[in-house]
């Protein structure tokens, strides 16, 4: 029996978009607070359905988005279980490049170079609810007076959205762990006010440009936005002070 009203918390979530995505939202959020511990199974889609009041098909839904970030993993036999790498890997990875300062720009090269890769992918199975979740994302990424968590996880819905577009957890994973390491290298995630930077206004001009990229199939102009931001994340002042 779950010691904890996961019902109470999917009717609280503030998450914009459908049952499956709030859902997620919310075993995410029980994932981030040990609720879930790591390495150990989650509990079946059909007692999570019970305890939520909803259907087990809106929970697949859930389950499966969070395979496709790299959240949970699935379990020999059935069932899922959360993902015992993730913490460890991201926590690495930030220690190996904040101590190897020359390897901060590297690393934001190799994720352009993983993101072109996964853009071909994309451009061709991207579905309206993923470009939806894209396009909500957007006014709360470029709204400065918003609060640090809401735009931080206005940015993760955003990258999850075309991430899940590509089709592949690995991705998803290597994803997100670059992603939080350069958060936390530029101190963007420490941040309560948002600095009004001229690089901040290029990467949310970048983000509007590979969403309509997205939307229209292009392919070319998709990688030319992230050429665009990769170039705005390395002109960012903390990445250029030694």
């Amino acid at each position: 029996m779950l010691r904890f009203d996961l019902k109470a918390r999917l009717e609280k979530d503030a998450t914009q978009g459908g049952l499956s995505e709030r859902i997620a939202s919310v075993i995410q959020g029980c994932i981030e607070e040990g609720a879930f511990a790591v390495g150990k199974r989650l509990p079946a889609e059909r007692e999570l359905a019970e305890v939520m009041g909803v259907s087990r098909t809106s929970v697949r839904g859930a389950i499966q988005r969070l395979k496709t970030q790299g959240l949970i993993s699935a379990v020999q036999g059935g069932g899922t279980r959360v993902a015992d790498h993730l913490p460890l890997a991201g926590e690495a990875l930030a220690r190996y490049a904040a101590s190897h300062g020359e390897n901060l720009e590297r690393l934001i090269d190799m994720r352009f170079t993983l993101d072109c890769w996964a853009v071909r992918q994309a451009v061709q199975s991207i579905d309206s609810s993923q470009l939806a979740r894209m396009r909500r994302a957007l006014p709360v990424m470029a709204d400065i007076d918003a609060p640090r968590g809401q735009v931080m996880q206005a940015v993760q819905d955003y990258r999850a959205a075309w991430c899940e577009a590509v089709g592949s957890p690995l991705f998803a994973f290597v994803d997100r762990s670059i992603a939080d390491t350069l958060s936390y290298l530029t101190g963007v995630a420490q941040q309560e006010k948002r600095r009004v930077l001229p690089e901040t206004r290029l990467m949310i001009q970048a983000a509007h440009d590979f969403y309509q990229a997205l939307s229209d199939r292009d392919a070319k102009a998709a990688i030319a936005a992230l050429e665009q931001h990769r170039k705005a994340m390395l002109a960012y002042p903390k990445l250029s002070q030694p």
